[in-house]
């Protein structure tokens, strides 16, 4: 890595350069999408594992633009690019939206701003016909794609719930019915469900009525989709 972006950097705890916002995408995103996980760590030049406060303002600077940021890489990178970026060890930390010692207005931001994710990137590039709950072995399928799958994964992968921070989780519900109410591609729609199943504990009359105003809203709808969103009421999806 070259100097050239040296006047921009932070420096962390220990004094260490840590990097610049521009080279932490391109570190998540800018790998071989055929190998997308065989680049190694280029730690050597600089320290990119930032500490959670800089985590905060690179989440809200990513998820703020996403198509202007990231829109340019290919599906395979964008699939494999988001995943690690939310991934608990992964290139990034998205444990940080728990850290409470954040400012909540910051981490709640965060977590709004991912409906731009969706709507930016997953309405307009994953393949509609793809139902990835459908498919028995995602790894080993053909019609799997990195993109849709980390689109339906997304609030498994993210790994946080509103059960330790209750704010947490009403937060990302709101994400999953805006998702619902405003977008068109039925990847959004299976990765909302999958969510709202999952959180299904936290707050079931919302949960359902979110759902049940889905369906309604929507009468011919997928009947695989319409039977994941029953399964998705109580909290029965994998």
């Amino acid at each position: 890595m070259s100097d050239q972006n040296d006047s921009d950097a932070n420096y962390n705890s220990l004094g260490e350069r840590i990097c610049t916002f521009d080279e932490w995408v391109a570190m998540i995103f800018d790998r071989e999408s055929d190998t997308p996980l065989n680049r190694a760590f280029q730690t050597d030049t600089f320290y990119c594992i930032n500490e959670n406060a800089e985590h905060m303002v690179y989440y809200n600077r990513l998820f703020a633009e996403p198509a202007q940021i990231i829109g340019h890489y290919d599906d395979e990178q964008l699939g494999w690019g988001l995943r690690m970026s939310i991934l608990k060890g992964g290139e990034s930390d998205i444990y940080t939206l728990e850290d409470s010692s954040l400012p909540w207005a910051e981490r709640k931001h965060a977590i709004e701003l991912m409906y731009n994710v969706y709507e930016q990137i997953f309405e307009l590039r994953c393949n509609p016909t793809v139902l990835s709950h459908t498919l028995i072995t995602r790894r080993s399928e053909d019609e799997r794609t990195a993109l849709n799958d980390v689109c339906y994964m997304w609030w498994d992968i993210i790994g946080i719930s509103g059960y330790k921070q209750p704010k947490i989780g009403d937060t990302a519900i709101g994400v999953m019915e805006r998702v619902l109410v405003n977008l068109t591609n039925p990847a959004c729609w299976e990765s909302a469900l999958h969510g709202l199943g999952h959180y299904q504990r936290f707050d079931p009359p919302r949960i359902r009525a979110a759902i049940d105003g889905f369906i309604a809203s929507h009468p011919d709808l997928d009947p695989r989709l319409r039977e994941y969103a029953n399964a998705a009421r109580y909290g029965a999806v994998l």
